[in-house]
């Protein structure tokens, strides 16, 4: 499938398409270090990321349309509160009719019933190791300071 047809069919269902990014935005107030999107979606061909300008404005008629075979959708679960995974959920039943395929997580085919398992999973075990949820400013702390500083080029 065209990447520009799987953008205008993720805008119909409530994406946000600018330049190369197409999220899906957050309806509700969120902390100044959580995202403004629930998903990042990235367009998929032969298990790489395609980069596609998505605007339709400034389509290059003799351009070829640059095409894909998957969506990956990016949640970012730590950075996100617990109370999106649900709209996180949702939304993926929503998108996969409009699509078909098989819904994978880490590369295997679930369902939606076993990711919401796996979701509740994951909030558990960083409650247990960090007595932390995910979206909390403590959490990305944590992630922030085990990645090595940059130092600037000079």
């Amino acid at each position: 499938m065209p990447v520009r047809t799987a953008a205008r069919t993720l805008r119909a269902l409530g994406f946000r398409l600018s330049e190369d990014v197409c999220d899906l935005p957050r309806q509700d107030a969120h902390q100044h270090h959580q995202p403004g999107s629930i998903t990042t979606v990235s367009f998929m061909s032969a298990g790489v990321r395609t980069t596609t300008y998505l605007e339709d404005d400034d389509e290059d008629e003799d351009e070829p349309e640059t095409e894909c075979d998957a969506l990956s959708f990016d949640y970012l679960f730590a950075f996100l509160p617990k109370t999106l995974i649900p709209e996180f959920l949702s939304m993926l039943q929503r998108v996969q009719p409009a699509f078909g395929g098989t819904l994978k997580h880490r590369g295997v085919p679930v369902e939606i019933a076993e990711l919401e398992t796996l979701f509740a999973r994951y909030v558990s075990d960083i409650w247990e190791e960090l007595a932390e949820e995910p979206g909390g400013d403590l959490l990305r702390r944590i992630i922030h300071e085990s990645y090595p500083r940059r130092t600037p080029a000079v």
